[in-house]
């Protein structure tokens, strides 16, 4: 017997989403490259090329990808802010990984967060 689960139509619509833009963002990869292997390190300056702009704003678009495909969907079913905070240091990090950002944005997020949540951390110590 099979076992089913509700799911409501905000969150069937977010999943489906979150798949159609993981295929495209395949296929944008693979179609942008000539050779037959895909570099996925090379995919800002790709983009940068093809849209005539500099290597910075390419570098911001390619990661903006993953961020949309994860984040947002964190973003709109919880509501649980050390979500929301992980999602985003996660996809950063994997950015950084890959060679799309420049570990300096990682960083300056990073300290913006924990001056952002400095007073809560006081709190919890002091007690």
């Amino acid at each position: 017997m099979v076992k089913t689960i509700a799911i409501s139509p905000k969150k069937a619509f977010l999943l489906s989403l979150t798949f159609l833009s993981l295929i495209l963002f395949i296929s944008s990869v693979q179609a942008i490259e000539d050779d037959d292997v895909v570099d996925i390190s090379k995919l800002p300056a790709k983009l940068a090329e093809a849209l005539n702009m500099p290597l910075f704003a390419g570098q911001i678009l390619a990661s903006a990808i993953p961020f949309c495909i994860i984040c947002f969907p964190t973003f709109l079913l919880t509501k649980n802010s050390i979500a929301h905070i992980s999602s985003i240091i996660l996809m950063l990090g994997l950015t950084v990984a890959f060679g799309w950002l420049p570990y300096w944005i990682l960083l300056l997020l990073a300290l913006i967060i924990a001056f952002m949540y400095a007073n809560q951390l006081k709190g919890v110590f002091s007690r």
